[in-house]
């Protein structure tokens, strides 16, 4: 796996794992939302509108009927520090709230923290951390939404002092989905 809170890596799929996605699943594609004052509420995704704080995008997993409208809620650039935990020197805690709406017909499960990432303004990417007591609710190890639910919560970062978050992408299934929704909280 993957260091919490470390800049992600990039990992070629297995061979196996590549045979079986290229077989087996439409493309992965990337999703962003229209803005929110053109649309309001839960829209479907459309391809080159720019998502920021506020915005909605829906999202589709692997299973058929899998969908959920993630909201990028808010972006706390320095959250508070954690009970136990203490960030690398020279790092801090950041957070970034969401709230989930299974807009499906089942039942949506899975580790939420495993489907989010953040990007700074340098391009590196940065992975969730365990970090326990920060200022922002997390979400629990398994977030569970029957269809027509909601969940809110935050995914924390360890990231650089002087990182600041640029972008947020949610991939459903862990990060394996076959849609990442795109926010720029700043734009």
């Amino acid at each position: 796996g993957l260091s919490r809170g470390k800049p992600a890596m990039r990992v070629l799929p297995s061979l196996a794992a590549a045979a079986i996605l290229v077989s087996g699943c439409a493309t992965h594609t990337i999703a962003t939302a229209p803005s929110a004052s053109s649309q309001a509420g839960a829209t479907p995704a459309v391809a080159g509108a720019q998502a920021g704080v506020g915005d909605t995008i829906v999202l589709s997993g692997n299973s058929s009927g899998e969908k959920v409208a993630v909201t990028l809620v808010r972006v706390y650039q320095r959250d508070a520090p954690a009970q136990f935990e203490t960030p690398d020197a020279g790092d801090r805690y950041a957070s970034v709230q969401l709230r989930y709406r299974n807009v499906a017909t089942a039942a949506f499960s899975d580790a939420v923290s495993n489907e989010v990432t953040v990007v700074d303004g340098k391009g590196q990417s940065y992975q969730s951390t365990i970090a326990t007591g920060v200022g922002c609710t997390q979400f629990p190890g398994t977030e569970d939404i029957p269809p027509g639910q909601t969940g809110l919560g935050c995914v924390v970062f360890q990231v650089p002092d002087s990182a600041r978050i640029a972008e947020v992408q949610v991939t459903l299934d862990s990060g394996m989905g076959p849609q990442t929704g795109e926010w720029k909280p700043s734009r």
